[in-house]
């Protein structure tokens, strides 16, 4: 009991030695923003322009490969056991390359979503910056981010989404869950 009191007494000293002030913190939507800039738009294209360039060549892959496995097990029978061996060799060795190039693929795409979203993401961020100084806030934060605070009071709580797309000239645009998908994409590609 007397360990409690004492405990108490020490919690109600440090709280009081440091004075409580009144934070004003904003909210930005960090996903609507970025999907409303044009330069989101053009990334995406581009994004989606070496995605399909990548596909095409894994899809021109997958066809040799079943072609050549197609043409091996219809001759099978009457190849000699070397032969047999080579081209059962060479199905293997265009496998492996087969899966070289999808982990080839995936590292191109993810290094080119950092590229083209990184000066974006950058660029929202200082305007959220500046928004949030200028409304005289000494925080702001995206509610819908998994690292936000866990309450906030919508109804007093300034949203600078608006402010931050009409500063960037940017349109607020309706909500699509593939934009928004990929530039949640974007932003975790960008922000880890």
């Amino acid at each position: 009991m007397r360990k409690k009191v004492l405990l108490s007494l020490i919690v109600l000293c440090v709280c009081g030695a440091f004075p409580v002030s009144a934070q004003k913190i904003g909210r930005v939507d960090f996903q609507a923003v970025m999907i409303s800039l044009p330069e989101t738009d053009s990334a995406q294209v581009k994004l989606q322009a070496l995605v399909k360039e990548l596909q095409e060549q894994m899809e021109t892959m997958r066809v040799e490969f079943n072609n050549k496995l197609a043409d091996f097990q219809q001759k099978q029978s009457t190849l000699t056991s070397s032969i047999a061996d080579v081209k059962q060799k060479e199905l293997a060795d265009l496998s492996t390359r087969m899966q070289e190039m999808e982990t080839t693929a995936q590292t191109d795409i993810n290094n080119m979503q950092v590229q083209l979203f990184q000066p974006i993401f950058d660029k929202v961020k200082e305007a959220v910056s500046k928004a949030g100084k200028a409304q005289g806030l000494t925080m702001v934060v995206d509610p819908n981010s998994s690292q936000s605070l866990v309450y906030i009071d919508e109804t007093t709580t300034p949203d600078l989404t608006d402010i931050v797309i009409k500063s960037l000239g940017g349109t607020r645009k309706a909500v699509d869950s593939t934009a928004t998908n990929a530039a949640a994409n974007a932003l975790n590609a960008v922000n880890p």
